[in-house]
């Protein structure tokens, strides 16, 4: 689909194009990119491992938003910190914040078993202090508020736990899901501006928010 789309832009050597593929590497998408920037098209990517020589890539920065979820739970005086997914930046700053209080979190698979050995987690751990939960996506916080509901700790006073995606479906979850919002708008509009700058015959580098 990525292909095509790029195929039949080809002609509009005047245009350009910022996308989000969710692709890996692949040599029949890079030569398609190239093809259109031959042409005198210009490509931004947004959220991808994929690297293409001349196409800036924008990221939003995953770190800092685990960062954010271990400075929020730390703050709600939790003493005992659990990551689960697989997310690797987000984890990484997650475990990066807590290691310079000297801690860390315990991480937990994103499958069913994972979720389950979390809730066990939850229930040996002393009722006296929260445990801070960090869900790496809101769906897995979801699962997380779903096996935690057939224990005996509760979300909001024994568990703390927050998401990562800022989904619309959040506020109406019970309780209430504490969740990181990602920048989409502020990257869309850095994307622009870096792709209106390469139509007008300047240069552009990746950048990461």
């Amino acid at each position: 689909g990525f292909r095509k789309f790029i195929r039949r832009n080809v002609d509009l050597a005047h245009s350009g194009i910022i996308s989000y593929p969710t692709l890996i590497a692949n040599p029949d998408v890079e030569k398609e990119v190239a093809v259109y920037r031959s042409k005198g098209g210009k490509v931004v990517l947004l959220n991808t491992s994929v690297r293409l020589e001349g196409v800036p890539v924008i990221s939003i920065d995953d770190r800092h938003g685990g960062r954010l979820a271990a400075e929020r739970l730390r703050a709600r005086r939790c003493v005992r910190f659990a990551v689960v997914g697989s997310y690797p930046g987000r984890k990484q700053g997650f475990q990066q914040l807590l290691a310079a209080d000297g801690r860390t979190a315990r991480e937990f698979k994103d499958d069913a078993p994972g979720v389950k050995a979390l809730a066990r987690f939850c229930l040996k751990a002393s009722a006296s202090r929260p445990v801070g939960i960090f869900a790496v996506t809101d769906v897995l916080a979801l699962r997380v508020l779903r096996a935690l509901s057939a224990t005996s700790r509760q979300v909001g006073r024994d568990v703390m736990l927050i998401g990562y995606d800022d989904l619309d479906l959040t506020p109406e979850i019970t309780p209430a899901l504490t969740t990181l919002h990602q920048p989409f708008r502020e990257e869309g509009r850095l994307a622009a501006r870096k792709l209106i700058c390469m139509i007008n015959g300047g240069q552009e580098a990746s950048a990461s928010i």
